[in-house]
């Protein structure tokens, strides 16, 4: 079994998410295989509501699937051995997050020093990131979270967008569980001429709005098998 480095925390709370969720993810997988060509692997990043996902990101799926496939090994008595296929189709037909075809799927709009100032408005919480994988929150209560140092002054937002292509999204304050932010991690297995597969996925948990899987995080497994009519 390949080795994969864990420097989080690991659950084993095994979360099932809800069938409105699922065929959401689905309804957005297919359209990203359609516009992406995607073959291989992908992951969503969400932050999931009672009524909407809100998707906010999608990269490779590979270094994930690795992680449910180690995970499965641990707390489901198997390893769940056909993922090696999924792994090994990935490692030859990986593909990098493309932001032109994120603003043509309206994840997020392209700002410049020239436009930014049409584009923001401040009144609004709002995510500007960079294809080097820098973000920046904004949040117009800043202040009440001073707490988390995820969020950036409105300087800082705008020192930010000076400094390279910067792309603006709407931004979703993950649900909270135990003082810390949850998103899911959901991933598919995209083959040509078929319809994206999901194979369950990760939830992440973590102090802050920025969550993501680091030794602060704890991370546990999402079904692939079963849903719910709870939220997490």
């Amino acid at each position: 079994m390949e080795k994969v480095k864990n420097d989080f925390g690991i659950s084993d709370n095994i979360v099932e998410i809800t069938q409105w969720h699922k065929i959401e993810a689905e309804r957005f997988a297919q359209k990203l295989q359609n516009a992406h060509q995607v073959e291989g692997l992908l992951s969503l990043d969400c932050a999931p509501t009672d009524n909407r996902l809100n998707l906010f990101h999608y990269n490779n799926g590979l270094e994930d699937t690795r992680i449910v496939k180690s995970l499965a090994g641990n707390f489901l008595g198997h390893h769940l051995a056909w993922m090696d296929e999924k792994i090994a189709l990935n490692n030859e037909t990986a593909f990098k997050t493309d932001f032109v075809i994120g603003e043509g799927l309206k994840l997020w709009r392209r700002v410049s020093p020239n436009n930014y100032e049409e584009e923001i408005d401040w009144s609004q919480a709002f995510c500007v990131k960079q294809e080097n994988g820098a973000s920046r929150i904004w949040h117009p209560e800043w202040r009440k979270f001073r707490h988390d140092g995820n969020l950036s002054t409105m300087t800082a937002i705008k020192v930010f967008i000076f400094n390279d292509t910067s792309y603006l999204q709407k931004f979703f304050i993950p649900p909270s569980r135990n003082k810390q932010s949850v998103i899911y991690r959901l991933i598919f297995t995209c083959q040509k001429n078929q319809s994206p597969e999901m194979i369950g996925g990760l939830w992440i948990s973590r102090e802050g709005f920025k969550v993501y899987p680091d030794k602060k995080a704890t991370v546990g497994l999402i079904s692939p098998l079963a849903t719910t009519a709870e939220i997490f």
